[in-house]
């Protein structure tokens, strides 16, 4: 017996006892639709949560820590300076990041850097750990900031290049409404 694919639909065919147990075939997958939209969909959600927590948190980390620890606003501000720095400097090494490792394999490293820079910021006992916490939380802003995403989504639009670029506005403005008010209980 064979399992095939007819109509959309997936069917048991009966085969001579000669072909063997049965296998199941799998169709070729036709693309239908354009697929760069699910790319910037992807880059959306990245967006989202890459500037929530490269760019709008160090603010709110701020006033949290200065609060909670007793910090000096300067140190605190030395720190973001740095996040942004660091984020700055190895922006330029995107691209070589890209064609090393992949555009996603970078953007995953970068999620779980940014990630576990917020979570050092969260535990640092020290002031100086705020620059530990700022490095690895500068490097993760850095493969999921702007330049990144564009790197996502340029290569998918030629003519049309203004709708996904007002996409990537757009949700480079949403964490400001989301993650702050997160971020600040």
């Amino acid at each position: 017996m064979l399992i095939a694919h007819t109509a959309r639909t997936w069917q048991v065919v009966a085969l001579p006892s000669d072909q063997g147990p049965p296998t199941m075939r799998f169709p070729e997958l036709r693309q239908s639709r354009f697929q760069g939209w699910s790319v910037v969909w992807v880059a959306f959600v990245i967006a989202v949560f890459g500037w929530g927590v490269g760019f709008y948190s160090p603010g709110v980390l701020l006033l949290t820590l200065h609060a909670s620890k007793g910090w000096p606003v300067a140190m605190i501000s030395s720190a973001i300076t740095a996040h942004f720095l660091i984020g700055a400097a190895l922006i330029v090494y995107l691209p070589e990041a890209h064609r090393s490792i992949g555009l996603a394999q970078t953007t995953i490293i970068g999620a779980v850097l940014a990630g576990a820079g917020i979570v050092a910021w969260s535990v640092a006992s020290a002031p100086w750990q705020l620059f530990v916490a700022a490095a690895i939380s500068g490097s993760g802003w850095a493969a999921t900031s702007g330049a990144a995403i564009n790197a996502m989504v340029a290569p998918w639009f030629d003519r049309d290049r203004p709708r996904p670029s007002a996409w990537h506005s757009t949700a480079q403005a949403s964490p400001a409404s989301c993650f702050r008010p997160c971020l600040s209980c």
